[in-house]
């Protein structure tokens, strides 16, 4: 048992005696505390780790839908060189630059923003991977491969246009992923 006096610098201090409600908190009540908190914390770095999951999903699906509708717009420039070409029949409008090899409903073609002519897709495993060329320009034959594929297929039954499909897939996060963006592409010489 301690006595009630304590000494310090000779002088006698009486033990202070601390109410029932003053007293600390017992060591489950640190634990609970701890407990709660390590809950936010743990729930707060899942919500960062899940947003910058989906921003990089979303980032990859801004791409795709880039890369598809420069897919679109290649088909388009194609097509307006058959008509600016005044060596062509104009009834070559939807045959010139490739754009009559794309109609087979599986394969498609193939093009990059230089080409004037599009290239029938051989095996679909590996022809229609598009790369990134050490300036920035995605296309199919320089640079580093890239998580996308992207195939161009045109249906020309009708005889006033081009329905135009490009579609671009990945992998995102170990699930495939698809864009597809469709138009179509009148013959300027019934205008």
């Amino acid at each position: 048992m301690l006595p009630d006096l304590f000494m310090l610098n000779n002088k006698p201090i009486q033990k202070s005696r601390l109410p029932q409600d003053r007293r600390g908190f017992s060591l489950v009540e640190v634990l609970v505390a701890l407990a709660v908190a390590m809950i936010g914390i743990v729930a707060a770095f899942d919500l960062v780790n899940r947003s910058l999951s989906q921003s990089n999903s979303a980032a990859m699906r801004l791409t795709a839908a880039y890369l598809a509708k420069e897919g679109v717009e290649i088909t388009r420039n194609i097509r307006d060189n058959n008509f600016v070409d005044v060596t062509l029949d104009p009834l070559l409008w939807k045959t010139a630059g490739g754009l009559d090899q794309c109609n087979d409903g599986h394969k498609g073609c193939r093009a990059d923003y230089d080409d004037y002519v599009l290239r029938k897709n051989v095996n679909m495993d590996a022809d229609p991977m598009i790369k990134k060329s050490p300036a920035g320009f995605f296309n199919h034959d320089v640079g580093a491969p890239t998580i996308y594929k992207r195939k161009i297929l045109i249906d020309d039954s009708n005889p006033d246009f081009l329905e135009v499909e490009v579609v671009v897939w990945w992998e995102d996060r170990g699930a495939p992923a698809e864009i597809s963006v469709s138009s179509k592409l009148y013959n300027w010489w019934l205008i």
